[in-house]
């Protein structure tokens, strides 16, 4: 705020007109702090607080344009000083609600004294009391800090799910949809985050009313076992369980003079009690024998008088596969060097040395790379699954096969291979193998 200077009402205190006590002036020898009479004052109506009169800190004076420095009390009766900001006309700094204002001194750059001329009286005769509805944080002493102490709404928060995590609860049930009332509409989840992987989950799916669960976040199937599936079989059906998308049927007629359907590397174990059993330890399947139709239907079998249900789990066998080519002389850069069409489901999984690779006559110093593909057909150049390499080395022979993305291929589509742009000049009879698996059901 802006003081008249000199501050009005000056004259009557000048004439000894005010209290006397708590009066500000110059030394007797000037210097630069002020003096002040014995006094005290009312804190908040309620104590009164003395002070003894004495000496001012030292004020100093300002660097570029003048300034006002207040002569106050604290609320234990010391003087502090409260200096305002320099300027050609300066206003009185901001007082504290808890400083009591005496006086103000006018410093000037040059000032090293003060003299009863720059002193004005600030005493009030009568002081309205703070309004104590507008008050802000700071205005109140010692406010702040122990707001700083308490907790806010986010650390609360923070506490109870760290105490949900780390001691659990003594309850022995724990209800979900606790609030719900009614028909029963919402599924119940217990989900388990697995970070950049798929989330896994155990739900009750209030649709279908089972329990379920997911390995991959997305496929879920019920819990149970093949009886609780079939329930809705009559007494005597016959029935096909099938738990793998890649199967489609097994159709055989099983008599006294049926042929054996071999089922490699799974065996079929008996769904209930009176359930025949069909087992098979790792028996080759005979193509000629076993037809795998694209629509499910019924395996008859001889049962017992009180069987209802045969489940069958067919599960998909896989077999080493080994893909071989092999082209006579040098080779030519942008060239195709070999094609595959797929004949059966293979598999080709990433693999830092995934294969053989071999040269009948050695190379002259310069790599050469044979680039893996898949295409949907013969005339496409298919996307990169790896490469058939041979180092920058006189006299080289060994190549590495080196997959980089793993590929399920199906009948249809084509494995192809193709020279890269600058072949080295002197290898040639070039021989490689690929490591994959054939995958049938």
């Amino acid at each position: 705020m802006a003081l008249n200077i000199p501050p009005r009402g000056d004259s009557f205190r000048r004439a000894g007109a005010h209290f006397a006590n708590l009066e500000v002036s110059p030394q007797d020898t000037p210097d630069m702090t002020v003096k002040t009479t014995a006094g005290g004052f009312w804190d908040d109506n309620t104590t009164y607080v003395e002070h003894a009169g004495g000496t001012s800190p030292t004020l100093t004076a300002p660097s570029t344009n003048a300034k006002l420095t207040v002569i106050a009390l604290n609320l234990s009766g010391a003087l502090v000083l409260i200096d305002g900001a320099e300027a050609a006309s300066p206003d009185l700094p901001a007082i504290p609600s808890d400083r009591i204002p005496l006086a103000v001194v006018l410093l000037n750059t040059t000032d090293t004294t003060i003299d009863d001329s720059m002193v004005f009286d600030l005493r009030p005769v009568l002081q309205i009391g703070a309004d104590i509805n507008n008050l802000t944080v700071t205005e109140v002493v010692g406010l702040d800090a122990q707001l700083a102490l308490k907790a806010d709404i986010t650390a609360l928060n923070n506490g109870l799910a760290a105490k949900a995590d780390i001691d659990g609860t003594a309850c022995s049930l724990f209800k979900l949809n606790a609030n719900h009332t009614g028909a029963p509409t919402a599924d119940g989840i217990f989900r388990v985050e697995r970070g950049n992987q798929s989330d896994v989950e155990l739900r009750w799916n209030e649709t279908s009313e089972v329990w379920e669960f997911t390995n991959d976040g997305t496929n879920f199937s019920p819990i149970g076992n093949a009886s609780s599936l079939l329930a809705s079989a009559g007494a005597n059906a016959s029935a096909i369980v099938v738990l793998e998308a890649s199967v489609t049927a097994i159709n055989a007629s099983v008599a006294q003079n049926a042929s054996v359907i071999g089922v490699h590397t799974t065996e079929l174990a008996s769904a209930s009690g009176n359930i025949v059993a069909l087992q098979a330890s790792t028996v080759a399947i005979d193509a000629s024998i076993v037809n795998i139709n694209a629509s499910l239907v019924d395996l008859h079998a001889s049962v017992d008088q009180n069987a209802s249900v045969i489940a069958v789990l067919v599960a998909a066998s896989t077999h080493p596969l080994n893909l071989t080519a092999f082209r006579a002389g040098t080779l030519t850069g942008d060239s195709l060097f070999w094609i595959w069409p797929v004949a059966v489901p293979t598999s080709i999984v990433v693999q830092a040395v995934a294969g053989t690779a071999q040269a009948g006559v050695g190379g002259a110093g310069a790599t050469s790379d044979i680039a893996l593909k898949h295409a949907a057909s013969v005339g496409l150049a298919g996307s990169s699954i790896g490469t058939v390499s041979f180092a920058a080395s006189v006299g080289t022979q060994a190549g590495t096969v080196n997959i980089t993305a793993s590929t399920l291929v199906n009948p249809g589509t084509v494995l192809r291979a193709s020279v890269e742009t600058t072949p080295d000049a002197t290898i040639a009879d070039i021989a490689f193998t690929i490591t994959a698996t054939k995958t049938t059901t």
